[in-house]
């Protein structure tokens, strides 16, 4: 009896999970893409403006372009955060197969147009 109790709550465990993966934590919707800008123990009281700075190649020598995204203010703190929406600007659906390619971008926090703190140079894919 106890054996086919625990292979009746076994099977039932499993049912529950299906068999669909998990669903990625970093999955965006098809239209946009979202960041959050978050800055902890920076200087108090004050105004940072974050900018993408979006290179054509890996070690982000050649600058194709600067994308001003959000400002913000710190509290007393110096903590502080904003949130930026890039929405779809190209044809809806997106072709199939998708248009793939990969940029290099610096994002970059400044206070008074003085960078304050930059990232390194991170690889994204851009497309689809």
């Amino acid at each position: 009896m106890r054996r086919a109790l625990t292979v009746l709550l076994l099977a039932a465990l499993l049912a529950a999970c299906g068999n669909k993966p998990r669903q990625p934590d970093w999955l965006v919707n098809a239209d946009s893409a979202q960041e959050r800008y978050q800055l902890v123990g920076a200087q108090p009281n004050t105004t940072y403006t974050v900018a993408l700075n979006i290179f054509s190649d890996s070690t982000c020598t050649t600058l194709t372009r600067t994308v001003p995204t959000e400002t913000f203010t710190t509290n007393g703190a110096g903590n502080g955060e904003a949130a930026h929406t890039f929405f779809q600007t190209g044809p809806w659906p997106p072709p199939t197969p998708p248009t793939l390619r990969t940029v290099y971008i610096q994002w970059v926090f400044s206070s008074g147009g003085v960078p304050q703190y930059e990232t390194g140079c991170v690889p994204v894919v851009l497309g689809g």
